[in-house]
């Protein structure tokens, strides 16, 4: 009868120890605290008070990091405690969660101040700037560090070694041309704004730049992209062009594919230059006109032929002639010889209510013979045919 007392209910085991009764249930599945009497018929559960100090000594064990399959091990062996060993490999398994968790707790801080920076840059503000022309010098950088070198003993020097004004307030700004972050031996250009283009260096190059400042928090970003050139020329660029020249008394024949154009009537394609040919007296006297007016030399393979560039009216392929007693011309030619221009070849026509001096069609011809033709020179072929088919017909009808 006093057993009987001391019979426990699992739904009263459970109360008193703090345990919920799906755990008593799962501790008996695996063995490790079985029930000290099941009703045959009612199958009531019923634990002895005494059994609580086994139920304990599985908390506490748990408490210590062991698992339920190390707590049942234990209790097969027939002892319910560890040994000094499994205490201690415990011990040295709780160091190492501590410094795991340490480490997730620096990552989460790292985290916030991150979501915290990222709401900040949310609020970004991007400026463009007008285009600027710059005085660069690029080079590989062992280190960031190095540039404030490269600035004093070299770049500064050789500025003022040319005569460049820098504009003022000063400004300056580096450019990485790299496709990610790198610490060392970075492809690094430094650039300086400056009033005017001048002619580049052995050491520095100008050119013009769009700089674009990203303003986000407290951070300022300066990025700079190379402006882009025109691909292409207008009528307007062409008529600018040859009034200029006009007006300062050069003497020039348009030729390439604006001169196909002109002999035909209108603009038929694009056109990414002018092409036009001068005395070669004229030369020098062409260029600082040219440079006067924003050009800058782009290739200079001169005698054969300089390529200047100008952001408001685009490319100039300017070939210079050298003429003959006859009227006839020699161009040089890469390979150090000369093309022959036949004296006929120069001509006239009647363009937007002008005359406008250019190659003639079949000097056109001629130009477009010897090599394999590209789309743009089998249209203009097709164009100085149509020209000529349109004018045997006049021919025919006034004769």
């Amino acid at each position: 009868m006093k057993n009987q007392n001391m019979r426990l209910t699992i739904g009263e085991f459970s109360k008193f120890c703090h345990v919920t009764v799906k755990t008593l249930k799962h501790y008996e599945k695996l063995g490790l605290l079985v029930p000290n009497e099941i009703d045959e018929w009612t199958r009531y559960r019923y634990y002895e008070v005494s059994q609580m100090r086994q139920l304990n000594g599985i908390l506490r064990l748990k408490a210590m990091g062991f698992s339920l399959e190390e707590i049942r091990e234990l209790f097969d062996e027939g002892t319910h405690k560890p040994s000094i060993t499994q205490i201690e490999e415990k011990i040295m398994q709780v160091e190492s969660q501590i410094a795991e968790l340490q480490n997730r707790l620096k990552a989460s801080h790292n985290m916030a101040d991150s979501l915290k920076h990222i709401e900040g840059m949310e609020r970004i503000s991007i400026q463009r700037l007008p285009p600027i022309i710059v005085a660069s010098h690029r080079r590989i950088l062992k280190y960031r560090s190095c540039l404030k070198e490269l600035c004093e003993n070299i770049i500064d020097p050789e500025l003022q070694r040319i005569g460049c004004k820098r504009t003022q307030p000063y400004y300056c700004f580096d450019i990485e041309h790299e496709k990610e972050y790198k610490p060392e031996n970075i492809d690094i250009e430094y650039c300086v704004q400056v009033d005017e283009m001048a002619n580049d260096s052995a050491l520095i190059m100008f050119k013009q730049l769009i700089v674009i400042t990203i303003n986000a928090s407290n951070l300022t970003i300066i990025t700079a992209r190379q402006y882009k050139k025109r691909a292409t020329t207008n009528k307007k660029n062409l008529l600018d062009v040859l009034s200029m020249m006009e007006n300062n008394g050069i003497k020039y024949w348009l030729d390439g594919g604006w001169g196909v154009d002109i002999l035909y009537g209108r603009q038929t394609r694009r056109h990414r230059d002018i092409d036009i040919d001068i005395e070669s007296e004229q030369i020098g006297k062409l260029i600082r006109l040219l440079q006067r007016h924003g050009y800058k030399t782009e290739h200079n393979l001169l005698p054969v032929r300089i390529e200047m560039y100008s952001l408001k009216h685009g490319y100039i392929d300017i070939h210079p002639l050298t003429f003959c007693y006859d009227g006839s011309a020699r161009q040089a030619s890469p390979d150090g010889g000369y093309y022959e221009i036949k004296a006929e070849f120069f001509s006239e026509t009647l363009f937007e209510n002008r005359v406008i001096p250019c190659i003639s069609i079949n000097g056109q011809l001629k130009f477009h013979s010897g090599y394999k033709p590209r789309n743009k020179d089998k249209h203009d072929i097709n164009l100085l045919k149509r020209i000529v088919g349109r004018e045997r017909i006049f021919r025919q009808i006034t004769s």
